[in-house]
């Protein structure tokens, strides 16, 4: 599933939408009536529809596959949506553990290094006021600032996405979220009103005035993406929130804590 088939979606979503259907409600057919007559409008042929002879029921079976199209495409700009949020998070760690392996020669070296200077610091036969010159002695400032240095840009914590390679996908988000968050309303449970508070600061943010960042929505980032996204409670990077925010739509979506109406699955 790709950006392009996610827009093309979207954009059918709204032609059903511009029948005019959405939101007319029919309190007197039992929800299992409606369904039943929606199915067969959708496997009918037209010119099986146009011979029904009473108005009212052609009115009503027409109607019926109306808002059962709606449904139908709303899930399915949903399906791709989800699939592709799923497919760039699989593929950043697939990418991050590919660069990791890359790396591997130079942390082995610096940890090699940084391995003598630990036996040195734990060996009791130096007095305490000689282990700096020994270690010096064998390794220079620089060589063992260097070797921190290598490391701390080389580990990754398991449980952080690889944002250097996420931010490459920055863009490919950006061709379909704008329409999204324009298309799509989307509901919540209590406990996904956070997700529906971050996707709302999503979309003020290409507006003419967007509001500044650091007054985001801070609630939807959870644990994984604090150190990545949060500075003393703020959010300064767009483009990790953005991410973060996605991911956290996902899983709602799983747990039904988020929503779409008129929904089919």
């Amino acid at each position: 599933m790709t950006a392009a088939g996610l827009l093309a979606a979207l954009r059918r979503l709204t032609a059903v939408r511009a029948l005019g259907m959405s939101g007319i409600a029919l309190p007197a057919v039992p929800p299992g009536r409606f369904k039943a007559i929606a199915r067969y409008a959708l496997s009918a042929c037209a010119q099986t529809i146009a011979r029904i002879k009473d108005a009212d029921c052609k009115v009503a079976t027409l109607f019926a596959f109306a808002t059962q199209l709606e449904a139908t495409a709303q899930d399915d700009a949903l399906d791709i949506l989800t699939q592709i949020i799923s497919a760039v998070f699989v593929a950043n760690e697939r990418k991050g553990q590919q660069a990791r392996l890359r790396t591997l020669h130079d942390l082995d070296a610096a940890a090699l290094l940084l391995k003598e200077v630990r036996h040195m610091l734990l060996d009791t036969s130096y007095p305490d006021s000689e282990v700096r010159s020994h270690v010096f002695a064998k390794h220079t400032v620089e060589q063992v600032a260097a070797a921190i240095a290598e490391i701390q840009a080389l580990t990754h914590p398991t449980h952080e996405p690889f944002v250097d390679q996420l931010r490459g996908q920055y863009a490919y988000i950006r061709r379909f979220l704008p329409t999204l968050l324009q298309t799509i309303q989307f509901y919540g449970t209590p406990s996904g009103q956070h997700v529906l508070d971050a996707l709302q600061f999503l979309q003020l943010l290409d507006e003419p005035t967007p509001p500044k960042l650091h007054r985001a929505p801070t609630a939807v980032v959870g644990g994984r993406w604090k150190r990545l996204v949060l500075e003393q409670g703020e959010v300064t990077d767009r483009a990790r929130s953005t991410f973060a925010v996605l991911e956290r739509l996902h899983q709602s979506l799983d747990r039904r804590e988020v929503f779409v109406r008129p929904r089919e699955r």
